[in-house]
C-alpha cells in the first residue's frame, strides 16, 4: 500500500475517531443539560409546591379566622336571643302569677262573703228556730205536724259529701 493509501486510510480513521468522541462528548453534555434541567425542574417544582402549601396554610388560617369570628358572632346572636326568649317568659309568667293571684284574691273574697252571709243565715234560722221551741213549748201540743221550714231563694247550692256503699267511695250532691 502506498503512503498516500496509508495516509488516507490514517485520516479516515482519525476522523472517525475525533467525530466519535465529538459525538460521545455531545451526548454525555446532552446527558448532562437533561439532568440539569430535570433538577432545575424538580427545584422548580418544590418551590411551587411551597409557595402552593404556603398560600393554602394562609388561606386556611384566614378561613379558620373567618370561621371562628363567625361562630362567635353566632354564638353572640344565639346567647342574646336565648336571654331574650328567657325574659319574655319570665315575663308571661310573672304576668300569669300575678292575675291567677289576683283570680284567688278575688275567689277568696266571694267565699269569705259567701260564707259571711250563710253564717248570717244560719245565725237567723237557728233565733227562728229557737223561737218556734219557745213558742211551741209554752203552747200545747197539737196533733197536726209542724210546717217545713223553706230556706229563702238566695241561698246557694253547695255541694254535700256522702258515703256510697261499702267500697268507701264518696258522691257529691247539691242540696238546696
Amino acid at each position: 500500500m502506498s503512503f498516500a493509501a496509508v495516509l488516507g486510510i490514517a485520516l479516515v480513521i482519525g476522523t472517525a475517531v475525533i467525530l466519535g468522541i465529538a459525538l460521545v462528548s455531545y451526548m454525555s453534555s446532552l446527558a448532562r443539560s437533561a439532568y440539569e434541567l430535570k433538577v432545575e425542574m424538580r427545584k422548580d417544582l418544590d418551590d411551587g409546591i411551597k409557595r402552593v402549601e404556603a398560600e393554602m396554610i394562609k388561606q386556611t388560617k384566614w378561613a379558620r379566622g373567618d370561621l371562628m369570628a363567625e361562630v362567635e358572632r353566632s354564638r353572640a346572636t344565639m346567647l342574646e336571643d336565648l336571654a331574650r326568649r328567657a325574659e319574655a317568659l319570665r315575663a308571661a309568667l310573672a304576668a300569669e302569677a300575678l292575675h291567677r293571684e289576683a283570680a284567688a284574691t278575688a275567689e277568696r273574697a266571694e267565699i269569705s262573703m259567701t260564707l259571711t252571709r250563710i253564717a248570717e243565715r244560719i245565725g237567723a234560722l237557728e233565733a227562728r228556730t229557737a223561737r218556734l221551741r219557745l213558742r211551741d213549748m209554752t203552747k200545747e201540743p197539737e196533733a197536726a205536724p209542724a210546717e217545713p221550714v223553706a230556706l229563702p231563694p238566695e241561698l246557694p247550692s253547695f255541694p254535700e259529701e256522702t258515703a256510697n256503699g261499702s267500697n268507701g267511695a264518696t258522691t257529691t250532691s247539691a242540696v238546696r
